[in-house]
């Protein structure tokens, strides 16, 4: 027998009701209950006779609850910091204008920059730090390391082939180049054309006289030229003598005169500051991504495509004391080290293209 729904009904309600009134039969919810704070003055007191007494500032008047002091919002810091306009696209020589205020003020910017998320921007005033001030030891380090962590993380500056500067890397030897070498200069001009993020193209050039008394361990002299060879300006010459079955010993040989020839050219320019000698002769590659900035690279290439005024090398003394020298180092010595400058190779019979 089933029953009725309306008592099905009547007996739940019967005991939710029953159930609740003997849980609340004895408790008072008319008493409050708890600690009561004080209200302030211009809640309890009677403004009759002045409206306005008592009342806070109306600036400050809920801060004020509770003799609570108003505490001032400080304004951001690094508020005379100038980014320029973030919504335009920054110039290779951007921020070249602070310059004067020195390096100090361009770190800062930098580190602003990078904290807003504009990449391109602070490795723009990274570069500043390295190529257009005084700046001391601890701060071309700091910018160093800078470029080394920004720099693999952005795009490529110039992203039209068409406005590439043509370089090229000369080899001259008097003894027959082997295969081995050519692919590792051609995997140099590759990384060198990286380093400058595509504004310079490298085109590797390898001249061999083929004389039949040459000696088959002779230098390979290696220079730069505009892209019109022998009637374009010309940077020194340095060698290169690497065992010739080790194709990391040859690659590392080469990048680090490449580094002293780059280094010794732009010496000779007033455009820009000296780049710092090199330090990590295990690994040249970090010299060039640490020191050498992209308008290094611009003005090194556009010195031989087009070149522009040029002034007397001086002495490494001079440019130790000179002010394009200060916090630079000394001025490369070409006649120093295990690989001295070389003459240009005689005229070439035979003209190799790696490919």
């Amino acid at each position: 027998m089933r029953v009725p729904l309306p008592i099905v009904l009547l007996l739940v309600c019967a005991v939710i009701g029953g159930l609740w009134w003997i849980r609340t039969k004895d408790m008072d919810f008319m008493t409050p209950s708890g600690d009561i704070g004080k209200l302030p003055d211009y809640v309890t007191r009677s403004y009759d006779s002045d409206p306005d007494a008592g009342l806070p500032d109306p600036v400050s008047r809920t801060a004020n609850v509770g003799d609570t002091a108003l505490v001032p919002i400080p304004g951001p810091k690094n508020s005379t910091l100038e980014f320029g306009d973030l919504a335009a696209a920054p110039g290779l020589t951007e921020y070249s204008e602070h310059v004067p205020k020195g390096a100090a003020f361009l770190i800062r910017l930098a580190a602003m920059l990078e904290s807003q998320g504009e990449m391109q921007r602070a490795l723009l005033a990274w570069e500043r730090v390295i190529d257009s001030t005084e700046a001391t030891p601890a701060e071309l380090e700091e910018a160093g390391d800078a470029l080394e962590r920004l720099g693999p993380n952005l795009p490529q500056w110039n992203i039209d082939p068409e406005g590439d500067l043509d370089i090229l890397l000369q080899f001259g030897s008097t003894r027959t180049i082997d295969e081995t070498f050519s692919r590792v200069a051609q995997d140099v001009a590759d990384f060198l054309r990286e380093s400058s993020s595509d504004i310079v193209a490298v085109v590797p050039r390898i001249t061999t006289s083929q004389f039949p008394d040459a000696p088959a361990r002779s230098p390979i002299a290696l220079y730069f030229t505009g892209p019109l060879g022998a009637d374009s300006a010309q940077s020194n010459v340095r060698s290169v003598n690497p065992p010739p079955d080790d194709p990391a010993a040859i690659r590392r040989d080469i990048l680090q005169q490449v580094y002293v020839l780059v280094q010794g050219h732009i010496a000779t320019l007033e455009s820009i500051r000296i780049p710092q000698p090199p330090t990590h002769p295990e690994e040249p590659e970090r010299d060039f991504r640490r020191r050498l900035t992209r308008l290094h690279w611009q003005t090194f290439a556009d010195s031989l495509v087009r070149p522009i005024s040029r002034v007397d090398a001086p002495s490494a003394e001079e440019a130790s004391t000179s002010p394009r020298g200060a916090g630079s180092g000394s001025r490369p010595n070409q006649d120093d080290g295990p690989n001295p400058p070389t003459a240009p190779p005689p005229p070439p019979a035979a003209i190799v293209e790696p490919e």
